[in-house]
Protein backbone atom coordinates (compact mmCIF):
# COMPACT_ATOMS: atom_id res chain seq x y z
CA UNK A 1 0.00 0.00 0.00
CA UNK A 2 0.84 3.66 -0.23
CA UNK A 3 2.19 5.39 2.88
CA UNK A 4 -0.56 7.31 4.64
CA UNK A 5 -3.30 5.48 2.73
CA UNK A 6 -6.61 5.37 4.60
CA UNK A 7 -7.16 1.69 5.35
CA UNK A 8 -10.58 2.18 6.94
CA UNK A 9 -13.37 -0.11 5.90
CA UNK A 10 -15.34 1.32 2.89
CA UNK A 11 -18.54 1.38 4.99
CA UNK A 12 -16.81 3.51 7.66
CA UNK A 13 -15.57 5.90 4.95
CA UNK A 14 -19.13 6.25 3.62
CA UNK A 15 -20.45 6.89 7.15
CA UNK A 16 -17.83 9.62 7.69
CA UNK A 17 -18.72 11.22 4.35
CA UNK A 18 -22.41 11.13 5.28
CA UNK A 19 -21.67 12.79 8.63
CA UNK A 20 -19.58 15.47 6.90
CA UNK A 21 -22.32 16.15 4.34
CA UNK A 22 -24.96 16.42 7.09
CA UNK A 23 -22.76 18.75 9.16
CA UNK A 24 -22.21 20.93 6.08
CA UNK A 25 -25.95 21.01 5.40
CA UNK A 26 -26.68 22.09 8.96
CA UNK A 27 -24.03 24.82 8.78
CA UNK A 28 -25.49 26.19 5.54
CA UNK A 29 -29.01 26.02 7.00
CA UNK A 30 -28.01 28.01 10.11
CA UNK A 31 -26.15 30.57 7.99
CA UNK A 32 -29.14 31.07 5.70
CA UNK A 33 -31.48 31.66 8.65
CA UNK A 34 -28.99 34.04 10.24
CA UNK A 35 -28.77 36.12 7.05
CA UNK A 36 -32.56 36.28 6.71
CA UNK A 37 -33.04 37.31 10.35
CA UNK A 38 -30.22 39.86 10.15
CA UNK A 39 -31.74 41.40 7.02
CA UNK A 40 -35.14 41.70 8.76
CA UNK A 41 -33.57 43.30 11.86
CA UNK A 42 -31.63 45.78 9.73
CA UNK A 43 -34.77 46.68 7.76
CA UNK A 44 -36.68 47.16 11.02
CA UNK A 45 -33.87 49.43 12.25
CA UNK A 46 -34.59 51.82 9.35
CA UNK A 47 -38.01 52.51 10.91
CA UNK A 48 -36.50 53.59 14.26
CA UNK A 49 -36.52 57.42 14.54
CA UNK A 50 -32.99 58.76 14.67
CA UNK A 51 -31.55 55.54 13.25
CA UNK A 52 -33.05 55.13 9.77
CA UNK A 53 -32.22 57.76 7.17
CA UNK A 54 -34.59 59.08 4.53
CA UNK A 55 -33.06 59.64 1.10
CA UNK A 56 -35.18 60.78 -1.87
CA UNK A 57 -38.39 59.89 -0.03
CA UNK A 58 -37.28 56.36 0.86
CA UNK A 59 -36.59 55.53 4.49
CA UNK A 60 -34.33 52.60 3.71
CA UNK A 61 -30.83 53.60 4.74
CA UNK A 62 -28.74 53.10 7.87
CA UNK A 63 -25.77 55.36 8.67
CA UNK A 64 -22.30 53.88 8.89
CA UNK A 65 -19.16 55.60 10.16
CA UNK A 66 -18.04 58.46 7.95
CA UNK A 67 -19.93 59.27 4.78
CA UNK A 68 -21.07 55.67 4.20
CA UNK A 69 -24.63 54.35 4.36
CA UNK A 70 -26.12 50.85 4.25
CA UNK A 71 -29.30 49.79 2.46
CA UNK A 72 -30.51 46.61 4.25
CA UNK A 73 -33.10 45.76 1.59
CA UNK A 74 -30.23 44.89 -0.77
CA UNK A 75 -29.09 42.20 1.68
CA UNK A 76 -32.71 41.07 2.02
CA UNK A 77 -32.87 40.17 -1.69
CA UNK A 78 -29.97 37.73 -1.38
CA UNK A 79 -31.17 36.45 2.00
CA UNK A 80 -34.65 35.68 0.61
CA UNK A 81 -33.26 33.79 -2.40
CA UNK A 82 -30.93 31.71 -0.20
CA UNK A 83 -33.64 31.04 2.40
CA UNK A 84 -36.22 29.90 -0.17
CA UNK A 85 -33.66 27.68 -1.92
CA UNK A 86 -32.68 26.13 1.42
CA UNK A 87 -36.33 25.66 2.39
CA UNK A 88 -37.21 23.88 -0.85
CA UNK A 89 -34.04 21.77 -0.77
CA UNK A 90 -34.94 20.52 2.72
CA UNK A 91 -38.58 19.92 1.74
CA UNK A 92 -37.76 18.19 -1.52
CA UNK A 93 -39.85 15.09 -0.78
CA UNK A 94 -42.84 17.16 0.43
CA UNK A 95 -43.10 19.36 -2.65
CA UNK A 96 -46.01 17.31 -3.92
CA UNK A 97 -48.21 19.40 -1.63
CA UNK A 98 -49.21 22.95 -2.51
CA UNK A 99 -49.26 23.73 1.22
CA UNK A 100 -45.61 22.67 1.57
CA UNK A 101 -44.67 24.95 -1.31
CA UNK A 102 -46.60 28.00 -0.10
CA UNK A 103 -46.19 27.79 3.70
CA UNK A 104 -43.98 29.33 5.15
CA UNK A 105 -42.34 30.69 1.96
CA UNK A 106 -45.01 33.14 0.85
CA UNK A 107 -45.87 34.60 4.30
CA UNK A 108 -42.23 35.03 5.36
CA UNK A 109 -40.82 36.36 2.08
CA UNK A 110 -44.01 38.37 1.47
CA UNK A 111 -43.61 39.87 4.95
CA UNK A 112 -40.05 40.91 4.15
CA UNK A 113 -41.24 42.45 0.88
CA UNK A 114 -44.00 44.28 2.81
CA UNK A 115 -41.37 45.75 5.14
CA UNK A 116 -39.51 47.02 2.07
CA UNK A 117 -42.77 48.54 0.74
CA UNK A 118 -43.10 50.23 4.14
CA UNK A 119 -39.73 51.87 3.48
CA UNK A 120 -41.24 53.25 0.26
CA UNK A 121 -38.65 51.40 -1.81
CA UNK A 122 -40.97 50.04 -4.47
CA UNK A 123 -38.18 49.08 -6.88
CA UNK A 124 -36.59 46.67 -4.41
CA UNK A 125 -40.05 45.43 -3.35
CA UNK A 126 -40.83 44.57 -6.98
CA UNK A 127 -37.55 42.67 -7.22
CA UNK A 128 -38.47 40.72 -4.07
CA UNK A 129 -41.92 39.90 -5.47
CA UNK A 130 -40.26 38.77 -8.71
CA UNK A 131 -37.92 36.54 -6.67
CA UNK A 132 -40.92 34.99 -4.89
CA UNK A 133 -42.74 34.33 -8.16
CA UNK A 134 -39.53 33.07 -9.78
CA UNK A 135 -38.86 30.63 -6.96
CA UNK A 136 -42.44 29.37 -7.17
CA UNK A 137 -41.96 28.94 -10.91
CA UNK A 138 -38.73 26.98 -10.43
CA UNK A 139 -40.19 24.63 -7.83
CA UNK A 140 -43.37 24.14 -9.84
CA UNK A 141 -46.94 23.70 -8.75
CA UNK A 142 -47.93 20.11 -8.05
CA UNK A 143 -51.40 19.12 -9.18
CA UNK A 144 -52.88 15.71 -8.35
CA UNK A 145 -55.42 14.28 -10.80
CA UNK A 146 -56.67 10.71 -10.39
CA UNK A 147 -53.63 9.45 -8.44
CA UNK A 148 -51.17 11.10 -10.83
CA UNK A 149 -49.01 14.03 -9.79
CA UNK A 150 -48.21 16.69 -12.41
CA UNK A 151 -45.65 19.48 -12.09
CA UNK A 152 -47.39 22.59 -13.41
CA UNK A 153 -46.93 26.27 -13.98
CA UNK A 154 -49.81 28.58 -13.17
CA UNK A 155 -50.73 31.77 -15.01
CA UNK A 156 -52.31 34.37 -12.74
CA UNK A 157 -53.71 37.73 -13.81
CA UNK A 158 -55.76 40.34 -12.00
CA UNK A 159 -55.83 38.13 -8.92
CA UNK A 160 -57.39 35.16 -10.76
CA UNK A 161 -56.06 31.84 -11.89
CA UNK A 162 -56.06 31.99 -15.69
CA UNK A 163 -54.40 28.69 -16.62
CA UNK A 164 -52.54 25.70 -15.25
CA UNK A 165 -49.98 24.25 -17.64
CA UNK A 166 -48.50 20.81 -16.83
CA UNK A 167 -44.91 20.11 -17.84
CA UNK A 168 -44.45 17.74 -20.73
CA UNK A 169 -40.68 17.32 -20.44
CA UNK A 170 -39.49 15.94 -17.11
CA UNK A 171 -35.72 15.77 -16.62
CA UNK A 172 -34.38 12.31 -15.83
CA UNK A 173 -30.82 13.08 -14.74
CA UNK A 174 -29.02 13.80 -11.49
CA UNK A 175 -30.83 16.04 -9.00
CA UNK A 176 -33.31 17.18 -11.68
CA UNK A 177 -34.85 13.71 -11.96
CA UNK A 178 -38.49 14.85 -11.75
CA UNK A 179 -39.86 11.67 -13.27
CA UNK A 180 -39.44 10.08 -9.82
CA UNK A 181 -42.42 12.05 -8.51
CA UNK A 182 -44.30 13.55 -11.44
CA UNK A 183 -46.20 12.32 -14.47
CA UNK A 184 -45.52 13.89 -17.87
CA UNK A 185 -48.48 15.67 -19.49
CA UNK A 186 -47.78 13.99 -22.86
Amino acid sequence: GVAGEDRAHPRLKADRKGELVEASRQLVHRGVHFRKELAVLLILATFVPGVGLEVNGNRNWLPLPGPLQLQPSEFAKLAVVLWIADLYARRQRKLGSVRSIIIPMVPVSGGIAALVVGQRDLGTALVLFAVIVGMLWVVGLPLRIEDQLFNCAAAIGQGRLLAVIPKTYLPTYQEFYEARWFTSAT
